[in-house]
């Protein structure tokens, strides 16, 4: 015997649409573990340099800089953010970006290399989000 499911006046598609709305409204860029004008000022700096036509409205420095090692050698130092970013007139966008320093010692030593964002060959991580949540945001407990 065969049961099927009747919804009445799409039901599960409004549902699901809520959902998906209730969603979207609550993006925002989350905590953030430090607050450094200066610094995340230069992040934007960089990324506007990288992407052309887009506009950061903000910064937040969401996992501050920590040490990537190989055989126990410093590579890089890296630090972990998301952007508030405007493209052209269009909606604005929650972007993940890691930013590096380079090592460019050869000797064991520490020889670091202007910041930039550090390219995986991956594309960056969009997701649109409110404009009006770009200021959403607050500073974690553990400064």
């Amino acid at each position: 015997e065969k049961i099927e499911l009747q919804i009445k006046d799409n039901k599960l598609a409004k549902l699901a649409e809520a959902n998906s709305n209730a969603d979207y409204s609550a993006i925002t860029l989350g905590k953030a573990a430090r607050s450094d004008k200066a610094l995340e000022n230069e992040l934007k700096t960089i990324y506007e340099k990288n992407y052309s036509g887009h506009k950061v409205q903000r910064v937040v420095i969401e996992e501050d800089w920590y040490d990537l090692k190989e055989g126990g050698v410093l590579t890089y130092k890296k630090i972990n953010c998301y952007l508030a970013v405007k493209k052209g007139s269009a909606a604005c966008f929650r972007v993940y970006v890691g930013f590096v320093k380079e090592n460019t010692a050869t000797d064991g030593s520490v020889k670091l290399e202007p910041l930039k964002i550090l390219e995986t060959g991956a594309e960056l991580k969009y997701k649109e989000m409110p404009c009006e949540n770009v200021n959403k945001w607050q500073v974690s407990e553990i400064n």
